[in-house]
């Protein structure tokens, strides 16, 4: 048997709350003050945010990618953490407004 199959059924067996959740969501709601996202942070990650699709927008105005017309390393580490943010309704809408030429979606 496999390590992650033996470690899935005792976790299933001890009853772990983990595997009790009815979605996805209801684990990422339970981690937010893990990660630093609560209600007291909100103006700040949410400015943070405008921030820098702020200085992102102009500086990709006249280009495609970062660093030119050819994409580097850096251009696929910023999309990925932007395709992250888009997956949530409100950064995604805060991208939308503030600078729809930066979302990646």
């Amino acid at each position: 048997m496999s390590k992650w199959k033996s470690f899935v059924l005792r976790r299933c067996q001890r009853g772990s709350s983990f595997f009790r959740l009815t979605n996805y969501s209801d684990l990422v709601v339970q981690r937010l003050k893990l990660v630093g996202s609560s209600a007291e942070t909100k103006d700040q990650i949410e400015a943070s945010l405008e921030r820098q699709l702020g200085i992102l927008s102009p500086h990709l105005a006249p280009r495609k990618f970062l660093f030119g017309d050819r994409p580097t390393f850096a251009d696929f580490g910023l999309y990925a953490q932007l395709y992250q943010c888009s997956t949530d309704p409100t950064p995604r809408h805060i991208m939308s407004v503030n600078a729809p030429s930066v979302s990646p979606v």
